[in-house]
């Protein structure tokens, strides 16, 4: 496989199927690594990581976008 040619390719996707193919990406990699077990995160920490989730889930209403938070970081880091 190429890939220079083939990241040629997807960098002239509309950017939401960019979005999407690296999420697809993301997603493959992290049902590999548990798949593999070369995620091994202590018990405590995957406790803590599913509570977060099931939390987010719970209330999506309390999250903040992300061009919110890049906003805001942009706005300090010009100061």
């Amino acid at each position: 496989m190429d890939v220079e040619g083939a990241l040629l390719e997807i960098v002239q996707l509309p950017v939401s199927e960019r979005v999407s193919f690296a999420q697809r990406i993301l997603d493959s990699i992290t049902e590999e690594m548990e798949e593999t077990s070369e995620l091994k995160l202590p018990a405590e920490y995957r406790s803590e990581l599913d509570r977060r989730i099931a939390e987010g889930d719970a209330h999506p209403e309390r999250g903040i976008p992300w061009e919110v938070v890049e906003e805001e970081a942009i706005h300090r880091e010009s100061r």
